[in-house]
């Protein structure tokens, strides 16, 4: 309960995803037989930081966690360095990669190439940005892209 209210102090959190990764996420990683004693206290309150500052995208909390309590890495900054979200401009030449490399896809289904696409973008870019983020990007790609034909 002390970490919850440390952790929600920062309002840019939301107190709900808090609580549903201290208690669920751990809890599901700890059934998957990891060691949360592993999981330093600095660590989350770190993780959570870095999430508030947009600095790592809040779905890859678990994957940093996992690895932490596998013993995989040690420290968290080992950690979220792969997890670091990426630049606009990344993101946004990858897509621009994606939707030319899936054009037949988009010119069959049109919008409904959205769900598709999204399994696609994710496979490269989970936990490097934030999944509506993502998905509202690709969207206006893809809208764009059939207006432009």
């Amino acid at each position: 309960l002390d970490l919850f209210e440390t952790i929600c102090k920062d309002k840019r959190v939301s107190p709900n995803f808090v609580a549903s990764t201290l208690c669920g996420t751990i809890t599901n990683l700890e059934r998957r037989g990891m060691d949360s004693g592993l999981l330093k206290t600095e660590d989350i309150l770190e993780a959570f930081s870095l999430v508030a500052e947009g600095k790592i995208a809040k779905e890859s909390l678990e994957m940093i966690f996992e690895r932490l309590m596998s013993d995989k890495t040690k420290t968290l900054s080992h950690t979220t360095d792969s997890f670091l979200v990426k630049d606009d401009t990344e993101v946004h030449r990858e897509l621009d990669e994606l939707i030319k490399s899936n054009l037949k896809i988009i010119e069959e289904q049109g919008l409904r190439s959205i769900g598709p696409l999204m399994g696609l973008a994710m496979k490269t870019l989970r936990g490097k940005v934030d999944g509506q983020k993502l998905n509202q990007l690709l969207e206006d790609k893809i809208k764009a892209k059939i207006d432009s034909k």
